[in-house]
């Protein structure tokens, strides 16, 4: 689950939310539960109940002070996910839970974010003191977030994992599944230092802020008591240290820096699972897939195929997913299986293996869908076997291949298991779920008599069969909070993946519903994702290793491993000592003793729904330099922007503001600026280039459409856009005395067209693989006043000599006669190495050829770390035309990038900083010098 914390920024890229829908909301002192006017009424109840029982009763490990927080439910996605911004300070809700019940463990998904999200907001509050309150009043609360970058991202997820675990019976803390990196890290002698575990790495797999910070949090709270982290949080929010002041204040109420204590936790972790080694005995198994030396490489729902070869997914950190058959030992790559929001799912039967794709609303970001696609492993082709709207998950299907089985979650948060007719895609039947239980991962019996699924009810998780014929339900795992996974069912029984030992491990349970539970493997990391052939003599399955999950197998009529399985009794995580989780009377488990509360239910309507002025602050591009103000609504379809800013190229500043309106299918933009403007011209043929400066006002207001789709591996999105201004030009002056007798008024029309289809690439990856990106703008005065300017642009890319190599070409265009009465602000992007100077018409072609040269994960002091280091080799090709002389003139250069991948203060990043040298061969128009020139950069992250 990605559940961001606090340097989350809202960004509008295609549209919030659908207009149709007709928002209610209910709130208490803690919080404004703003959701869809459907049938989630009982759950924003319960996310209000819950919030406003922690803001009373269990902050005694982060602190008192709380400011109400709104919340948005958005029912209409088909994402997992949840966060909190401050900018404006918000939170939302993506209402579809994991299918996969590793990832988040067996609590009920609105309670496990009802939990883990607010408490962010009280982690934001509570180090809004001292000099984090004073930069929130002098910026807003971008000025809040800001100042409280020297919170560690660790302290943050870990503190909001470890609440969740202390809150329930379950939660993360008590997930064997959540401490796979680090175990595996321990098992392969792998001790990486603090920095590095903060940074993370294109080379090695690293645990990430969630288990980093809550393996730190639980320690810290298990040794200096509960409420430890109340105390540092509050003092490295008023900086009481000014350097590291996280550290500095941990150092000060536990005698520890944060190095210190990672340290300490990870020795503590390590003596744990080595005296808990020692009493395992382990399962013989054997290597399908070799813990590669170099990239990291995931193999993951493994099956068998009836040729005996086996059928898995494999991704790698420059490989994007494919479907591979391995077989004798070699891959044999199938198809390509588009990466992005969804779980990594896959399922065999028969010649058939299926997936979900994630498609999306062209419109609106927050309408998401998600469909089953079939891949025929005979023909070799793909097809879409459920409707573009559809909302369908854990697909498989049935021997013969003329019905689905699969989970329906649909916008009223309601969850089913759905037989849907293969071709046609119609639901033929739904088998019954009264308790509205969250379901996951239907499978067929061999027979295609009955399905068997995994539900969720109450923070609690039970195996399932359910009779085709006779409709009976018999449970064949009792319900438990201990984490169920993957799954097969094979004739007479059904093997999953499960924590009962500890350590996720492979179990099997019989179909008649005896409920003899038997522990099939015991390994030393981690066992998941099992399958089995038709006569369950082997098992496959994806062990994890510090280099990613890898297959092995296990012969189940090997005497040897017939010895180690045994029947075992389901042990709850709550009585397991190996978690060391700590309750007290305060924090503990609430999840069946929250009180209920009393609500109206209001309409949330108005024009300017939430609208709040939210941030002040200042923010440098490579264009211009700006001092911002900010106001957004909660549901993100209104803003207004004001800045004052320094235009770099014009060297001349400007005031601005910006309305958008995004509620319905065309955004409405209205615009007012005052600007000084700065042209160059030539005084004398060609040789003198003087400065004509100018005041400006503009007045304008426009449509745009903006659209966006995702389909197989491409991201494509297109916008349109028209907008109408009135400009008006004063004070013309010829250098800094010589005033011209100008001024015009005038309206003026721009139209925008830019396109994009990308590819997704792998982590390493320096490009996307063949892809295109397309812009257009034609601006014209309307009237007697001489005013146009025509701008386009291309870029290609494509993969290099190998994987993580970048080939691209890039060409630009600008059209704009010097002799107009008018000049648009200049924004061109010239040759590398060329200043900006007068022309009627400009090109610019650009060759680059990129590579990464070292991966360096090292840092200094926390206050940068570099990740990698790649290099950039670059031709441009330029021309300058001036017609009034009749001229053209190259601007040509070549040269190098080299560019560091780079986090600054282990939280801002990754950013590529970088030092460019271009050669000029021609003279630069503006200075008449031909000579090498150096500049410092920085670049987008890759």
């Amino acid at each position: 689950m990605c559940l961001s914390g606090f340097f989350k920024m809202y960004a509008q890229v295609t549209g919030p939310q659908p207009s149709f829908i007709k928002w209610k909301y209910i709130e208490n002192d803690a919080v404004k539960v703003i959701f869809p006017d459907t049938a989630c009424v009982d759950e924003a109840i319960r996310i209000a109940n819950l919030t406003n029982f922690i803001r009373d009763h269990k902050t005694i490990s982060v602190g008192s002070k709380s400011k109400k927080l709104p919340i948005l439910l958005n029912t209409y996605n088909v994402e997992s996910n949840g966060y909190v911004a401050l900018t404006p300070y918000r939170c939302e809700f993506y209402g579809t839970g994991f299918q996969n019940f590793n990832f988040l463990g067996s609590l009920n998904w609105l309670d496990a974010l009802s939990i883990h999200e607010y408490r962010h907001s009280l982690q934001f509050n509570n180090a809004r003191r001292g000099f984090t309150r004073v930069a929130s009043v002098l910026f807003g609360q971008k000025g809040w977030q800001l100042a409280a970058f020297v919170i560690p991202n660790w302290y943050l997820e870990g503190d909001a994992v470890m609440t969740e675990t202390l809150l329930s019976s379950a939660g993360r803390g008590r997930s064997s599944d959540f401490t796979k990196e680090q175990r595996a890290l321990w098992v392969a002698g792998k001790n990486y230092t603090y920095l590095q575990n903060r940074n993370g790495s294109y080379t090695k797999i690293l645990p990430n802020q969630y288990p980093l910070g809550y393996a730190m949090i639980n320690y810290g709270r298990n040794h200096y008591g509960p409420d430890i982290w109340q105390k540092v949080l509050a003092d490295a929010g008023r900086y009481r240290t000014v350097f590291y002041s996280f550290s500095g204040a941990l150092r000060k109420h536990a005698g520890v820096s944060t190095k210190q204590l990672y340290k300490l936790t990870r020795t503590e972790m390590y003596d744990n699972w080595e005296k808990e080694l020692q009493t395992l005995e382990l399962t013989p198994t054997t290597a399908i897939t070799k813990i590669p030396k170099k990239t990291v490489t995931h193999y993951t729902y493994p099956s068998f195929y009836k040729d005996s070869s086996i059928i898995c997914q494999k991704v790698s950190f420059k490989q994007i997913p494919t479907l591979v058959q391995i077989k004798h030992g070699k891959e044999k790559q199938l198809a390509f299986i588009p990466s992005g929001v969804l779980e990594p799912y896959i399922s065999l039967n028969g010649d058939h293996v299926v997936w979900c794709e994630y498609r999306k609303n062209g419109r609106r970001d927050a309408y998401g869908y998600s469909v089953i696609v079939s891949y025929n492993l005979l023909t070799g082709k793909r097809k879409q076997l459920t409707p573009k709207k559809s909302k369908y998950f854990a697909p498989m299907l049935s021997s013969a291949g003329d019905k689905i089985v699969a989970v329906n979650a649909n916008e009223f948060l309601k969850n089913s298991v759905k037989i849907i007719d293969a071709k046609t895609g119609a639901v033929t039947f739904s088998i019954p779920n009264p308790h509205n239980d969250f379901v996951s991962m239907p499978k067929w019996t061999k027979d295609d008599g009955a399905i068997v699924f995994l539900a969720k009810r109450n923070s609690k998780i039970a195996l399932l069969k359910y009779d085709l014929t006779t409709g009976a339900t018999t449970e064949l795992i009792p319900w438990t909070s201990q984490i169920i996974g993957a799954f097969c069912v094979a004739k007479n029984n059904v093997y999953f993946d499960a924590s009962f030992s500890g350590i996720n491990n492979i179990y099997s349970v019989g179909l008649s519903g005896d409920k003899q539970i038997k522990q099939i493997t015991t390994v030393k990391v981690c066992a998941e994702m099992p399958n089995v052939t038709e006569d369950e003599n082997n098992l496959v399955m994806a062990e994890y290793t510090y280099m990613g999950w890898q297959l092995s197998q296990v012969r189940l009529n090997d005497d040897t491993v017939a010895a180690h399985i045994k029947t075992i009794q389901v042990v709850e995580p709550m009585e397991m000592e190996r978690y060391h989780v700590k309750t007290t009377d305060i924090e503990h488990s609430i999840i069946d003793s929250v009180p209920a509360g009393n609500y109206t239910v209001k309409n949330y309507n108005g024009f300017f729904r939430g609208v709040k002025l939210h941030s002040w602050f200042l923010l440098p591009t490579p264009k211009d330099i700006s001092l911002n103000l900010n106001l957004d609504n909660i549901l993100a379809d209104f803003s207004i922007k004001a800045k004052a800013s320094h235009n770099f190229n014009e060297k001349a500043n400007g005031l601005s503001f910006n309305f958008d309106y995004a509620r319905y299918f065309l955004p409405i933009g209205l615009k007012a600026n005052i600007d000084q403007r700065s042209n160059k011209t030539y005084l004398a043929g060609d040789t003198t280039v003087g400065t004509r400066t100018f005041n400006q006002a503009e007045l304008g207001a426009g449509l745009s459409l903006p659209l966006n789709w995702l389909k197989n591996n491409y991201r494509t999105s297109v916008l349109l856009s028209g907008f109408l201004s009135n400009i008006e030009t004063s004070n013309y002056k010829l250098g800094s005395d010589k005033e011209l007798n100008k001024n015009y008024n005038f309206n003026s029309m721009d139209i925008g067209f830019s396109f994009s289809h990308l590819r997704n690439k792998a982590y390493q990856n320096l490009n996307h693989k063949w892809s295109q990106t397309l812009a257009f703008q034609y601006q014209k005065g309307l009237g007697k006043v001489s005013a146009e300017r025509i701008t386009a642009s291309m870029d290609l890319t494509a993969i290099g000599f190998m994987k993580n190599h970048a080939f691209g070409a890039s060409f630009r265009y600008k059209q704009e006669n010097t002799a107009n009465n008018y000049l648009y602000l200049d924004n061109f992007i010239h040759a590398r190495g060329y200043s900006a100077s007068p022309s009627d018409i400009e090109t610019v072609i650009a060759i680059n050829y990129g590579l990464p040269l070292l991966n360096v994960d090292r840092g200094w002091a926390g206050l940068f770390f570099v990740n990698r280091i790649r290099a950039n080799m670059f031709c441009d090709i330029g021309t300058v035309q001036r017609k009034s002389l009749n001229k053209t003139y190259s601007q040509n250069s070549y040269g190098f990038e080299l560019v560091f991948d780079t986090k600054i203060l282990n939280a801002i990043g990754p950013l590529g900083l970088g030092i460019r040298y271009a050669v000029l061969q021609n003279k630069d128009l503006s200075t008449h010098k031909q000579q090498p020139k150096v500049e410092f950069m920085f670049s987008a992250p890759l």
